[in-house]
């Protein structure tokens, strides 16, 4: 509301912009549950995870214990 942005953000409504990321567990129960991840929708189109480059961008494991 700030920003005065609320027409096409803050809300999940047609016809606004949408950058959501939907997981399979929650999230507030174990930090580690952001890894399990079911969609990404990103300004309002779902992305094809399959389809994203591999490139290994992280130097370290994420399923390691942190700190490790």
């Amino acid at each position: 509301m700030a920003y005065r942005l609320e027409e096409d953000r803050g809300s999940i409504e047609v016809g606004k912009r949408a950058d959501l990321l939907v997981l399979n567990a929650d999230p507030l129960a174990d930090i580690g549950n952001i890894r399990h991840i079911d969609e990404v929708i990103l300004e309002g189109t779902v992305i094809d995870r399959d389809s994203l480059p591999v490139k290994q961008v992280l130097e370290y494991d994420p399923e390691l214990p942190w700190p490790y």
